[in-house]
């Protein structure tokens, strides 16, 4: 039993023991070992003395394989400094430096890689770059001097290696795996803090920046052009492109065309600056270059993450970086190329604001480790009291002088305000309020300098951002939320609880009344409180409401339907700048508010209701910004009415021609309750007239003969809920298009009925004339749905088209997705819908999301004018729109019978072929298998007439493409 207790007790002691470290506040002394003949050890007992309660030691693979020196034991430098730094009390940071120190003057010229390294991997691996003109490449290797030598590397120089190299992976996957195993020994003492691996010269991870080969200076560079990266860069688009050159091609528009194959494609060089035109504009072959390389960064990092953690899963790993907001480096996208990952260390530059940076990474790594390295003997106190302030767990002091006083002086008061006693236990971070940027608002500032902090009109949109909701919540902390999805292609959501908020009425939460009360008389507000509501959708409401004359109060909103109030919620939202100018006070910025209804809720049944929002409590109402915000018509499972638990669905609800033959209505109800039916004139005759109609139950409505034309309707009612169907019949002495048992349905076009497409359609009516329609729609929540469209000629139904076809690189290009290629529609106008109208008359022309009252943007209003027997040209058909040929490519053609149909797939499924004349008769169908990417298939026409044949495939997936052939003997 005693050995038990004893057990539990060293257990629980280790335990403690990592939570303490855990919350501990670190200043480390960085020992980069460029001098591999000097231990430093004097170097530790000064920080050590100075009170800095951790290390951190660069361990180099060049020195371990004995590139740098010849010794028996070239692991002896770092095992004493980790030796003595533990005898002093001091943490360890591992430091894994892959770099490579060959010692020759110079590696070939300036622009020759052909020189193969000291190290054994190909001169094809070794990073090639180019200055900003373009126009000088060099390969990159650094030296403390510019012509090749400095005193302590001789006339070495330092190589870096491109990260497309696999042998270059691998050594590094390799030395991280052996040091991991030689020094986690250190895990069992709580003395290991975490490992980090780095590539640059400077001892950074990241794309190195500069480059100093050759005897006639360095310059500034963008790597990485070496024929490694080149090769790796054409696999890249042969896996994005689905290996179909073509629809490379169409999407990186005129520079597709320079090339003839995937292997013939070349990143763009420089030409004037390290962004635009290289990784932004100009196409979509900047974006794809730019995403490359930051694909070959996260690749590196997690297969480091991987290797180490595979000696052990409780080693920390950190990514080291240099800057995170410069543009060279690569390293924007750092919360995606940081996964699986346990922290980020940076070393922006002495002058930045290091608060600004440290939100950064503290918001985009929440609970994990935030660290950053003050470079000596420029940077000053202010920037470890940033960085500590804002959430940093470690400070790294490199390149000081531990005895000069002032530096001294200075190292010591920041030891003992953050790092000794209980001022070194970490404590969360009260932030106040949300910015937010994004990889794409750096490569377009080209950067972000936040050096001037007095004039910021100057610097990045990022910074911009910060700064606004820094200055307006008291100087407090920021969350500022990076989007990447311009390094990922991967679309980015803006939760609810990453609003900007700052500031809170103590124990509020947002209110939802299940209740019906309706207004009643409140007190008025006071004359001080001003507000607005400037959008209403059926997901929110929002707006802004602030006490004019007390800005630090923060009022609270009621929000009312048809005077029945929903819920409340509360004013202390940003970002409004606009509000801030307006009442000339920075608490401004925080006062606006938003409302989030709930998915279902009785208002939520496609009927239109009032809404009104007051001021808390009070009887005064926020103005609307315009008539907009006065209603709200939601789809949903609601009733309609509050209090009311039922809903009653009818479709369709409105007929046109009913004839004796009769129609029958799809009655839907949520409840088995009695619901009454009732007409309004005696011709009509119904199926039923009182029941209990259960989920489905058809409704047949039959109507006698009569000369006129004339109207009527049918009422359903129950439980407090009444649904109208609206009916035309048309006359015996009038023509009737179509008067069969499915009569055409018209739609009464009445704003106050129908259901209303779902906020996330997006669509356009590009153009429309006697013949054809066409334009483009989509699902903004999801871009794999394929969104069904309703036509119109004035009231009148004319038909249904989905909006499956190509190609769409406006849209791509836009949204960045591939899956907007196939967002088009084109809807062939049939001769009988211009037959109803033949008085010659002009008529309006919509295009409306199927089954919904909501019409598409449009180019312009259609009004068609239009004759019955309208000529339509084959230019004007569907089959010629948008190039329709070169979806399905035919070759030989013309053909004398047998042809090749090249087809690209998105996915392997099943697809019906059909051989069509331009007339639309079907001429043979045929079932085939499509593979993903690009299908050759084997077609055989030789059984059909000479001329044009027009070919249609219909997949699975709903992709429908076109081609046509001409036949010839």
């Amino acid at each position: 039993m005693q050995k038990i207790y004893t057990v539990l007790i060293i257990l629980l002691f280790a335990f403690l023991s990592t939570k303490a470290q855990d919350n501990q506040r670190y200043m480390a002394l960085s020992l980069v070992n460029v001098d591999y003949r000097n231990s430093q050890i004097d170097q530790i007992q000064k920080a050590s003395e100075i009170g800095m309660n951790a290390v951190i030691i660069t361990v180099r693979w060049d020195v371990i394989n004995q590139f740098k020196v010849n010794t028996p034991n070239p692991w002896e430098q770092y095992d004493l400094q980790i030796q003595y730094a533990r005898s002093r009390g001091m943490k360890i940071c591992l430091r894994v430096c892959m770099y490579t120190w060959c010692n020759v003057k110079v590696i070939g010229a300036a622009d020759d890689n052909t020189v193969a390294p000291c190290d054994g991997l190909s001169n094809a691996d070794r990073m090639v770059g180019y200055d900003v003109t373009g126009k000088n490449k060099r390969v990159q290797q650094q030296a403390t001097g510019y012509n090749g030598c400095d005193l302590i590397d001789d006339c070495g120089h330092v190589l870096s290696y491109s990260f497309a190299s696999k042998p270059f992976q691998e050594r590094s996957q390799n030395f991280a795996r052996l040091v991991a195993n030689r020094y986690k020994y250190l895990l069992d003492t709580n003395d290991l803090l975490y490992m980090s691996m780095v590539t640059t010269a400077e001892q950074e991870f990241g794309f190195p920046y500069k480059t100093t080969k050759g005897n006639d200076g360095g310059f500034n560079a963008i790597f990485d052009y070496s024929p490694t990266a080149i090769a790796g860069f054409r696999e890249f688009l042969k896996n994005k492109y689905g290996n179909d050159f073509k629809k490379f091609q169409l999407t990186w528009g005129a520079r597709g065309r320079d090339f003839s194959s995937f292997d013939t494609v070349e990143p763009t060089a420089p030409a004037g600056s390290f962004a635009w035109g290289v990784f932004i504009g100009n196409g979509k072959h900047t974006q794809d270059w730019y995403m490359y390389r930051h694909s070959l960064l996260k690749n590196y990092s997690m297969s480091f993450v991987k290797a180490v953690k595979g000696v052990d899963n409780r080693i920390k790993v950190i990514n080291d970086y240099g800057s995170i907001t410069e543009t060279r480096m690569g390293t924007y996208g750092f919360k995606d190329i940081g996964e699986g990952s346990d922290g980020i260390k940076v070393n922006n530059a002495p002058f930045s604001d290091h608060r600004h940076i440290t939100d950064i990474c503290r918001s985009n790594f929440p609970d994990k480790w935030v660290m950053n390295e003050a470079e000596g003997p420029f940077a000053t106190q202010q920037q470890f009291e940033e960085c500590y302030t804002h959430g940093a767990k470690l400070m790294s002091a490199f390149n000081y002088n531990l005895e000069e006083p002032a530096q001294k002086k200075m190292l010591t008061e920041m030891v003992n305000k953050y790092i000794k006693g209980t001022n070194g236990t970490m404590k969360p971070v009260e932030t106040c309020g949300v910015a937010l940027y994004s990889v794409e608002d750096m490569l377009t500032n080209d950067g972000c300098n936040n050096s001037d902090r007095t004039n910021i009109t100057n610097t990045c949109r990022s910074y911009k951002n910060w700064r606004s909701v820094f200055d307006a919540n008291g100087n407090k902390p920021v969350r500022i939320l990076l989007n990447e999805e311009f390094a990922t292609d991967i679309r980015y959501t803006q939760p609810s609880s990453d609003y900007s908020t700052c500031g809170t009425i103590p124990n509020f939460k947002d209110t939802y009344n299940n209740t019906c009360t309706k207004l009643t008389t409140l007190p008025n507000a006071p004359e001080t409180y001003r507000g607005g509501v400037e959008s209403v959708d059926c997901q929110e409401i929002t707006g802004w409401a602030l006490d004019s004359k007390n800005l630090e109060n923060i009022l609270t909103v009621d929000v009312y339907i048809d005077s029945v109030k929903i819920g409340t919620t509360q004013a202390n939202l940003g970002n409004r700048s606009d509000l801030v100018t307006t009442f000339n006070n920075q608490q401004a910025y925080f006062r606006s508010f938003r409302y989030v209804l709930p998915d279902t809720a009785w208002f939520k049944s496609s009927t239109r209701h009032k809404i009104t929002v007051r001021f808390g409590g009070t009887n005064k109402t926020l103005e609307p910004q315009t008539e907009t915000e006065k209603t709200l018509r939601c789809s949903g499972s609601g009733s309609g009415v509050c209090g009311v638990r039922f809903r009653l669905g009818i479709n369709p609800d409105s007929l046109a021609n009913v004839f004796p033959t009769g129609a029958e209505f799809e009655v839907k109800v949520s409840s088995n309750l009695k619901w009454k039916v009732a007409k309004s004139v005696a011709w009509v005759t119904v199926s039923a007239d009182t029941g209990s109609f259960d989920n489905t139950f058809r409704l047949k409505i039959l109507a006698s003969s009569e000369k006129d034309t004339r109207t009527a309707k049918v009422t359903i009612s129950g439980e407090g809920i009444i649904k109208t169907i609206f009916i035309t019949q048309k006359g015996v002495g009038e023509k009737c298009n179509d008067c069969s048992d499915k009569p055409i349905i018209t739609d009464p076009i009445d704003i106050e009925k129908g259901p209303v497409a779902s906020l996330a359609y997006r669509g356009f009516v590009e153009k429309a004339n006697c013949c054809s329609v066409k334009g483009w729609a989509y699902n903004t929540e999801n871009y794999d749905n394929i969104l069904t469209l309703d036509l119109y000629l004035d009231k009148q139904k004319i038909g249904t088209t989905q909006a499956n076809r190509g190609y769409r690189f406006d849209l791509v290009n836009t949204l960045g997705s591939e899956k907007l290629f196939y967002k088009t529609f084109c809807f062939d106008i049939p001769a009988s819908a211009w037959a109803l109208f033949k008085d010659g008359k002009s008529r309006r022309l919509t295009v409306r999301y199927a089954g919904t009252i909501t019409a598409l943007p449009e180019a312009e209003t259609f009004v068609l004018t239009c004759q019955e027997k309208t000529i339509c040209q084959e230019s004007e058909l569907c089959i010629n729109q948008n190039d329709y040929d070169k979806e399905i490519t035919a070759y030989p053609n013309p053909t004398n019978g047998k042809f090749v149909a090249e087809i690209y797939s998105t996915a392997s499924q099943w697809g019906t072929i059909k051989f069509v004349t331009s007339m639309g008769i079907i001429l043979r169908t045929e079932t085939v298998f499509l593979n993903q990417g690009i299908n050759k298939l084997n077609l055989d026409a030789s059984d059909l007439n000479n001329g044009v044949t027009i070919l249609s495939i219909q997949m699975e997936n709903g992709r429908k493409l076109l081609g046509k052939i001409v036949k010839m003997n």
